[in-house]
């Protein structure tokens, strides 16, 4: 059963366009005038463009026309551009408000963004996969219980790991003893990941909205010196900065990312990044081993945060290649969701249950849902504690702000009724906080340290070189 509010579901394209981009810019937003939306009211598109425009995108964006319509028609243009004014290099924290600032939505549980890479290319049935997801992992009836901690929905698997250590591993489907014909050795695999993306995720609009109120907060925190230690950076530098705070928000609040695995069984893709234009994020691109960007100034105190990059390293291992996926052509979707021996079964479901799914840590680690809740508890404690500014770990709030600071709190995103319900239950069923308590052992793991700082690595898949947390 799906919301009856479904009709005023709403998704928005975001795309942070860098300079001297007009080569991918186009080729992306060709594909996706060239997608098939099957009758669905189209998603608006939100540019972000650099302050210095080459002429081949301002000729394109100028005679792009979206919705398409005759020419006897006024144009309702839903395409909205922002255009940068300052040259200046843009700083980690820069760039991380200029993209988050860039899409708040109006009804949080309706309104979706889509960030896309600038480097992205979508298949024509894109929007079909995205539609088909959503029904059945945000809008049904099952989701509001099983994937209500749910905070997007990727389009693409991952290539490397958060780190970019190196090329990611995705994990292999759970069998179940008891119902072995619901896992087939052939089926599309998708997985849980706690852990964003920037290349081609729609991010649901109650948590973009969480997350414009916890960055607000950080920035309070920050400013009024609450930090007892610097956070180590987590986000390689080949992904954009905001990522960072994401990842601190998706790992203090349990929540995960959906992420399709069906390039790799079926050679097919509904998104594919290319490396032949890609330059990596603006804000880090004067702090590689190349010569400084053209946009830093002299005067630039390199770096800043997210989270204390180092402005040069001439050892700095080059960031692995996007695996450019074949886009799928076929009209249907069917054909990347499972087999064609499935098709005729109708008892097979096409995307698997909560239960059927693989949840991975942030660094790559395959672990249960109790245990990861009991990591994300853990770490909102730790992180109220060592950023938040609270005396005493407060897994809810995070930050212990006074009223009369925290004055730029985003509305509470409250859904429709009977819509997804909070996660955890009453405060009074959650077991007792206490300070920097140690972490419970899973089966077969010895914990030898009683600080998140040295997370269990007895899981499996274990992401190569993750620096500690």
């Amino acid at each position: 059963m799906l919301c009856p509010e479904w009709n005023n579901v709403d998704v928005e394209i975001l795309i942070h366009a860098p300079p001297s981009s007009s080569g991918s810019l186009i080729r992306l937003l060709r594909s996706i005038e060239k997608a098939d939306y099957f009758g669905s009211s189209l998603p608006s598109l939100t540019i972000e463009l650099p302050a210095h425009v080459d002429g081949p995108t301002m000729e394109f964006l100028r005679n792009m026309r979206w919705p398409p319509h005759p020419n006897s028609e006024p144009p309702n243009s839903k395409v909205t551009l922002r255009h940068r004014i300052s040259s200046a290099w843009l700083s980690p924290v820069e760039a991380s408000i200029r993209t988050i600032e860039a899409f708040y939505p109006k009804i949080p549980w309706a309104n979706h963004v889509l960030v896309l890479s600038p480097q992205a290319e979508l298949s024509e049935i894109y929007y079909h996969y995205l539609k088909y997801v959503l029904l059945e992992y945000r809008y049904s009836s099952v989701a509001k219980i099983d994937f209500n901690n749910l905070a997007g929905i990727s389009l693409n698997l991952p290539s490397t790991y958060l780190n970019g250590s190196g090329p990611f591993e995705h994990p292999k489907p759970i069998a179940h003893a008891e119902t072995p014909s619901e896992t087939k050795p052939d089926d599309a695999l998708f997985f849980l990941w706690q852990a964003p993306n920037s290349d081609a995720t729609v991010y649901f609009g109650e948590k973009w909205v969480e997350l414009h109120k916890f960055v607000s907060d950080r920035f309070t925190a920050q400013k009024r010196k609450l930090a007892k230690h610097a956070r180590g950076k987590l986000v390689s530098e080949i992904y954009p900065a905001w990522m960072e705070y994401l990842l601190e928000l998706i790992r203090a609040k349990g929540y995960f990312v959906l992420y399709p695995a069906f390039s790799a069984t079926t050679g097919a893709s509904v998104v594919t990044l290319h490396n032949e234009l890609d330059k990596g994020p603006e804000e880090f691109l004067a702090h590689g081993s190349d010569s400084p960007s053209k946009l830093a100034s002299p005067n630039d105190n390199l770096p800043e945060d997210p989270f204390t990059p180092h402005p040069v390293d001439t050892k700095k291992t080059p960031a692995p290649a996007h695996a450019e996926e074949v886009l799928s052509r076929n009209p249907s979707i069917l054909h990347l969701l499972s087999s064609a021996s499935s098709w005729s079964d109708p008892t097979y479901a096409p995307l698997p249950a909560r239960e059927a799914l693989p949840l991975l840590s942030y660094k790559g680690e395959v672990m249960t849902n109790d245990y990861a809740d009991v990591l994300s508890q853990y770490f909102a404690g730790d992180f109220s504690l060592e950023v938040g500014g609270c005396e005493d770990a407060d897994r809810e709030r995070l930050f212990c702000l006074d009223e009369d600071e925290d004055v730029t709190g985003a509305p509470k995103a409250d859904p429709p009724s009977g819509a997804e319900g909070a996660k955890n239950g009453p405060a009074d069923l959650l077991p007792p906080v206490v300070a920097n308590p140690p972490l419970p052992g899973a089966p077969g793991v010895t914990l030898t340290s009683p600080t998140i700082t040295t997370l269990p690595t007895g899981l499996l898949a274990v992401a190569p070189n993750m620096p500690p947390s």
